[in-house]
């Protein structure tokens, strides 16, 4: 299915771009590392005995790991009219749907129509009622516009897709995944950006801008993560400015839209499927290049905004040097130290190897708990603080043993150890300009941390060599809470007498952003906000009784880019627990609040009829520390965590739950609103904001971890970070 018109499209995508695949394990997971693929992706899987023609589907714990999906199409070959807003259909072959009996949310299946004409692409709710025969609804004069255009032969049904296993991809074997985009012509192609650009912005489009192009572009932080890394210049004609492109993804100045735009080929599956819903797009399923987002800038560096990609947009935008411009360390020691006694290796080689075992700045150490059951675990993720000091000694003490080799080594050592004291400043996510240097002290204080065990992490918060430095933070959770009061608590969840939550819940959305603005932070879907609300209830003399709602206002982590997983987007003080931006400035200033609880007033005045915007008062603003965790032990999966089921011998899943102990360090900050309603009274909101310090996450195992550095090697610590 490839079109032919690929050859005009080559500033779109990499059409000869492959990666290797490491194996493949019992459950249909492949291992590709550093694959720069996104979910929807058309490619061609050429195993060691077979090969076929799949969909990718990478939302996976591990960025390394992807799954395929095969495409399942069924001819048709008689349709008729079973009711006024239903279509029986019989297909040329077995459907495969199971045979179900009413029309509930959890019995029906998502199918869309093909080559029906005008009618090609749209939605519809399948329910089996045979192997060969299935009711489609879908809604207004559907029944209608299916019967009048008919079968005119060709027609098939686009059926959910079919997730490989083990039986289709040899277990333990490798292979390769080849890039086979399908792009359709042209025209096509400019006629859907410029709908679905229309309809993200119906107040009016983002107007033309003249490029300033680049020599390259690498992206640091995005909501997909195929869009992190560098792009690749691929294109420079007349008709199209520049273009950088990467598997399937590419950012692209396009002529026609007078925009820089980032977009990927691919079939539109989960997220973009929802976001192509969200903005009423008629063909759901239409597969080309996806207009992810655009550019409302001249320089692409600048301003991105969302359009069918995920939240955040594309951040930390680079220009790529066209050449080399900062050497390796230790070029000229090592080569004048080669020069009296020649080696098999060049001075090069060296300090790229040197750079490789020793280089602190670029260590991946991020740190963060997981309850997402995503891979089928939950807990910690990464390196506890105690493994992490760890990692430190072991490097210092590696870099000792090395440079004793000899005296081109010594000197190759010596410059990569310059670099440390920056480097590690970076690894822990504590670079922000004006940051006091980690010391050997705070490397010895993190290894004590998790020798203590995890019971003891909140008594670190009154010792100096936490309390006198700032330390990242990720943002885990932004909650806005209603506390119900005593006289308006029910009985029963579906007899609420007013939401305050639903009401409100949009405008303290937008509060919260303007806040956190300039916070890198994966925000929910203002439209789908509803959707993120729920209610507690406990037991009381009176029975259940529903106390609280509340509604989290960021995605739930395992939804999250990886790019955010771990990632310090703020600072905390750890004297008080109060938050800070990356650049070391307070979060919630005098200026900046007034200015969001201005905005606040405004909305709310707007959605509640009658309501008195100088009512909205803040009563309370605190800061300080919690923590959260969990005891070790033989734990069951998700699949055997509800009801009465327990661990089971038997199960994959359970055996592969972390036994660990962990608990984890995170700092709050909270402010409470008395807002008064006209037809509802006064009611208490709470604005909850919980950020990890990083890395202070400590498991039961660091207990068995080495001794601390003796005499020896603290004198090395303090050589290395302290200068001495």
């Amino acid at each position: 299915r490839v079109c032919p018109s690929l050859e005009f499209w080559p500033f779109m995508v990499s059409p000869s771009y492959s990666c290797r695949v490491c194996s493949v394990d019992d459950e249909g997971c492949l291992k590709a590392p550093g694959h720069r693929l996104i979910s929807g992706a058309r490619v061609l899987w050429c195993g060691s005995t077979q090969q076929g023609v799949f969909f990718v589907d990478n939302y996976c714990q591990d960025s390394d790991t992807l799954k395929l999906h095969a495409e399942s199409l069924v001819g048709l070959i008689a349709i008729e009219r079973a009711t006024d807003s239903d279509v029986r259909v019989l297909t040329s072959a077995p459907h495969g749907l199971k045979t179900v009996e009413g029309w509930s949310s959890f019995e029906v299946k998502e199918v869309f129509l093909q080559s029906f004409g005008t009618l090609t692409g749209r939605r519809a709710d399948a329910k089996a009622v045979g192997s060969h025969e299935l009711l489609l609804r879908g809604g207004g004069a559907f029944a209608d516009q299916l019967l009048s255009v008919g079968l005119q032969g060709g027609e098939s049904i686009l059926l959910p897709d079919r997730c490989l296993s083990r039986e289709h991809l040899i277990a333990g074997g490798g292979g390769t995944l080849k890039l086979l985009p399908w792009v359709p012509p042209r025209q096509e192609v400019e006629n859907a950006w410029h709908a679905t650009l229309a309809r993200a912005f119906p107040e009016g489009r983002p107007p033309r801008v003249a490029p300033l192009v680049p020599h390259g572009l690498s992206i640091g932080c995005c909501g997909i993560n195929a869009c992190i890394g560098t792009f690749i210049r691929t294109g420079n004609s007349v008709e199209h400015f520049a273009s950088f492109a990467v598997g399937c993804t590419s950012i692209t100045f396009e002529p026609t839209l007078g925009l820089w735009v980032l977009t990927a080929s691919m079939r539109p599956t989960s997220r973009v499927l929802q976001a192509r819903k969200a903005i009423n797009e008629p063909l759901l399923r239409w597969e080309g290049p996806q207009l992810l987002y655009v550019c409302l800038d001249a320089d692409p560096t600048g301003r991105w905004v969302a359009i069918l990609g995920e939240q955040p947009v594309p951040t930390k935008i680079q220009v790529s040097p066209s050449h080399l411009s900062h050497p390796l360390p230790g070029l000229c020691e090592i080569g004048s130290s080669l020069a009296v006694g020649a080696g098999p290796l060049s001075a090069e080689a060296l300090s790229a190897s040197f750079g490789a075992l020793l280089d602190f700045g670029g260590a991946y150490w991020r740190t963060f708990v997981d309850n997402s059951w995503v891979d089928g675990r939950w807990g910690p993720r990464g390196l506890s603080a105690g493994a992490l000091a760890q990692r430190i000694f072991d490097v210092v003490a590696n870099a000792c043993q090395i440079a004793c080799v000899s005296r081109a080594w010594s000197a190759g050592i010596t410059a990569w150890r310059a670099l440390w004291p920056v480097g590690l400043r970076r690894a822990l996510q504590v670079h922000h300009l004006g940051g006091a240097p980690v010391t050997a002290a705070t490397v010895l204080f993190l290894a004590r941390i998790g020798r203590r065990g995890p019971g003891e992490i909140l008594n670190i918060t009154r010792e100096p060599a936490f309390s006198e430095r700032r330390w990242g933070a990720a943002l885990e959770q932004i909650t806005m809470i209603h506390k119900m009061p005593e006289d308006r608590r029910v009985r029963r969840f579906n007899s609420l007498p007013v939401d305050i939550v639903g009401i409100v819940g949009a405008s303290f959305l937008d509060f919260a952003r303007s806040l956190f603005s300039g916070v890198v932070a994966s925000w929910v879907d203002r439209r789908m906000i509803h959707e993120f609300g729920r209610r507690s209830a406990r037991r009381t003399e009176r029975g259940f009784e529903i106390h609280e709602e509340s509604m989290s206002l960021l995605e739930p982590a395992w939804l999250r880019p990886e790019a955010l997983r771990g990632q310090a987007v703020l600072l905390c003080d750890g004297s008080s627990g109060r938050l800070l931006t990356i650049d070391g400035q307070t979060l919630v200033t005098p200026a900046r609040f007034d200015a969001s609880r201005q905005q606040l007033r405004l909305q709310l005045s707007r959605s509640v009829p009658g309501l008195d915007p100088q009512r909205l008062q803040l009563v309370s603003y605190t800061t300080g520390w919690c923590s959260k965790g969990l005891k070790g032990g033989w734990r069951p999966c998700a699949r055997h965590s509800f009801g009465e089921s327990k661990r089971r011998s038997d199960c994959a899943q359970c055996k592969k739950q972390d036994t660990r102990g962990w608990v984890s360090l995170a700092a709050t900050s909270t402010l409470k609103f008395s807002v008064e309603f006209p037809a509802h009274g006064v009611h208490d909101l709470e604005l909850r904001i919980v950020a990890p310090a990083i890395p202070f996450v400590v498991t039961s195992a660091d207990r068995k971890l080495e001794k601390l550095p003796g005499a020896s090697g603290r004198w090395q610590l303090q050589r290395s970070f302290d200068g001495a």
